[in-house]
């Protein structure tokens, strides 16, 4: 994962067989909010990687797609303090959107492959 953009690679098919173009890929979220967000998640979480995934990830977001992140602490977060900590983004922040937040250690292993290889690093 490369923090803040990801390539994606577009096979096109010709005539002598198939050539790759690289497609830049940015993340869907505004710098003014990205900011805020890993601001609050630091007081409750200091340490480990805040990663985007979804649409706001892969480019495929659209108008109201909420921002899907999860933390990997390096070790499951008390659900008191992912609890506290989404209300917290909930009422404080002044986000338009919904922000989904997840502990990386409670998605499944196959989820977690999935926001490895497509995830936007925001913070390591």
């Amino acid at each position: 994962m490369r923090s803040g953009r990801r390539f994606l690679a577009c096979d096109r098919i010709r005539k002598k067989g198939i050539s790759v173009i690289i497609v830049e890929r940015k993340e869907q979220v505004a710098p003014e909010y990205k900011k805020m967000i890993l601001e609050m998640i630091k007081s409750f979480v200091p340490e480990g990687k805040v990663i985007l995934f979804g649409s706001r990830a892969t480019g495929h977001a659209r108008p109201g797609s909420d921002i899907d992140l999860t933390i990997d602490a390096g070790a499951r977060i008390t659900d008191g303090s992912l609890a506290l900590l989404r209300l917290e983004l909930e009422e404080e922040l002044n986000v338009p959107m919904k922000i989904d937040l997840s502990d990386f250690y409670d998605l499944p292993k196959a989820f977690q492959e999935t926001i490895v290889k497509e995830g936007i690093v925001w913070r390591s």
